[in-house]
């Protein structure tokens, strides 16, 4: 939520010709009362304008209201949701908005978000609806908060079989940020997903996995690759003796070269 702080420090620190390193925020609520507090702010803050500030507002909610019950809990998430209307045309969001709408009972407008995540099956473009989120997800200009939402709207209806189909294009996928994302926390969001959705492919899908990632620890910078073998290392305990043995000598001549953008 602290979106505009953070985009001024970084002009700031142009302008001063200075250092300027991001280390994250941190929110804490260990209390009922206090998370009311964060609640209210929340609220206060969904009426702005940038999206990073509303998706937050809505993740704030989501997490709430599946602790706290009040009278008045129950009405600042409401008002938060019609402050963030706008951004439900997103299916992501939408499916967000869904959650936190079960989680204060409201069925029966939860199943109006959820509808239209139905009348994509029902028309046969779900799959055309996925493929603009993959793309989404690929675009710098994505807030990185969007992409999280994205994913877990990806990764929970993968889990389910809704996307039975589409599961090795989605592995793919989260494997594609894991390299090339701009921010650690995509990185790892989607680390995590295909790691998840691993056990449900079969092995030579696992495999052609395995190869794009280790290509990414040989072409990719540090500074970015270094977060690959994390993952990686997951992933090949799924391959066959022989495959890992294969992978194992890669890794070795990897390891051998002197190459230093290798991760």
């Amino acid at each position: 939520l602290n979106v505009e702080g953070n985009r001024r420090t970084k002009e700031i620190a142009a302008r001063l010709d200075v250092p300027c390193k991001e280390i994250g925020s941190l929110v804490l609520a260990f209390s009922d009362e206090e998370m009311a507090d964060v609640l209210d702010f929340a609220e206060k803050v969904s009426v702005r304008e940038p999206v990073e500030i509303k998706i937050g507002s809505l993740r704030v909610a989501e997490y709430i209201s599946g602790r706290l019950r009040t009278t008045p809990v129950q009405d600042s998430i409401r008002k938060i949701i019609r402050n963030t209307e706008d951004t439900a045309e997103n299916i992501g969001v939408a499916y967000l908005v869904y959650k936190v709408l079960k989680n204060v009972g409201e069925y029966r407008t939860a199943g109006i978000y959820y509808n239209k995540i139905e009348t994509l099956e029902q028309h046969g473009t779900l799959s055309d609806a996925i493929s603009g989120i993959f793309r989404e997800n690929l675009k710098v200009g994505t807030p990185w908060v969007m992409k999280i939402i994205n994913m877990e709207f990806l990764l929970e209806h993968a889990l389910s079989d809704r996307l039975k189909e589409q599961t090795f294009y989605l592995a793919a996928h989260f494997s594609n940020l894991v390299k090339v994302s701009e921010r650690v926390t995509v990185r790892h969001e989607a680390g995590r997903g295909l790691i998840r959705i691993a056990s449900s492919l079969p092995i030579e899908q696992i495999n052609e996995l395995v190869i794009e990632l280790t290509k990414g620890l040989e072409i990719g910078e540090y500074q970015f690759s270094k977060y690959i073998p994390e993952y990686l290392g997951e992933l090949v305990l799924y391959l066959h003796p022989s495959e890992l043995d294969e992978f194992m000598d890669n890794i070795s001549e990897l390891i051998e070269n002197t190459n230093d953008k290798i991760g």
